[in-house]
């Protein structure tokens, strides 16, 4: 990967941009385990006080990148846009999650990182990413009309389901229960049944008992 452009003025934003970017280059090519406050200062050509100022530590640097690569940390909450029905606006959230976790390899390094780790890092991304899913989903559950409980149910569930099979599909055999999770077919079946649930679910009893 080509090594990010160096800011040329004093520009904080920029700055910060820039040395996000450095550690999104770094995880990339090595992984979390290379990401000490000297690595990053050397790779980005920059102090280690200049980090320190700008984030605090090295973690919160490393956290930030993180949320900056969050599907859910960074989609828009709204109720449903002009010309949508609130079964498409809930809808659209779901597919915009499978498109992105499914397309960026980065995104699900990630997710595996998080998963076999527990320190600061993942302490304050869980802290920022439960904070905007308490916030969706309530935006979520006045959409629908339904309770917080249930539209909390609904996105831990899809939510979970779409990680896990996607983490699988890196590295595991690529047929899950008739499933191939490595094609756009399997996942067009797939979202199909999630978007089945979500009819279903906003139905209530009038479709559930006919």
């Amino acid at each position: 990967m080509a090594k990010s452009n160096k800011p040329v003025v004093k520009d904080r934003k920029a700055t910060e941009q820039y040395l996000l970017k450095t550690v999104e280059e770094m995880v990339t090519e090595t992984g979390f385990g290379a990401l000490g406050i000297n690595a990053v200062a050397k790779r980005a050509g920059m102090s280690k006080n200049l980090i320190y100022r700008y984030f605090g530590s090295v973690d919160e640097m490393v956290a930030r990148f993180i949320i900056t690569k969050d599907y859910w940390t960074n989609i828009e909450i709204t109720k449903a846009a002009e010309g949508q029905t609130e079964i498409d606006y809930l809808k659209s959230v779901l597919h915009g999650y499978i498109k992105q976790l499914r397309g960026d390899t980065l995104l699900r390094q990630i997710l595996r990182w998080e998963l076999s780790s527990k320190n600061e890092i993942t302490d304050r991304v869980h802290e920022v990413r439960e904070q905007w899913g308490l916030r969706l989903t309530g935006a979520i559950s006045r959409v629908a009309g339904k309770s917080f409980d249930e539209a909390a149910g609904y996105a831990t569930l899809f939510n979970a389901a779409v990680s896990y099979l996607l983490l699988v599909a890196d590295n595991c055999d690529t047929t899950y229960i008739g499933f191939d999770i490595s094609t756009d077919e399997g996942w067009e079946k797939l979202t199909k049944t999630f978007d089945l649930m979500i009819d279903v679910w906003l139905a209530g009893d009038k479709r559930i008992t006919g």
